[in-house]
């Protein structure tokens, strides 16, 4: 999101416009510590930067768990 904004020159002040929220939530999304975001909000994001999300999810297999 930051790279895209920056690429394209938004400032924040726009994207919380785009996305119909405040700047202080923008500043909350960019923080690299915030861990709290969630799925629809990317969606969001992405809707705001005319992009889509794409979910993609990988099957971590242990192998001490297979009986052969």
């Amino acid at each position: 999101m930051k790279q895209e904004t920056e690429l394209r020159n938004i400032l924040k002040t726009a994207l919380a416009k785009m996305m119909k929220t405040s700047r202080p939530s923008v500043d909350r999304l960019l923080d690299p510590k915030n861990s709290s975001i969630t799925l629809l909000t990317l969606e969001n994001v992405a809707a705001a930067l005319g992009k889509k999300l794409k979910h993609q999810f990988a099957l971590s297999i242990n192998p001490s768990i297979i009986k052969l």
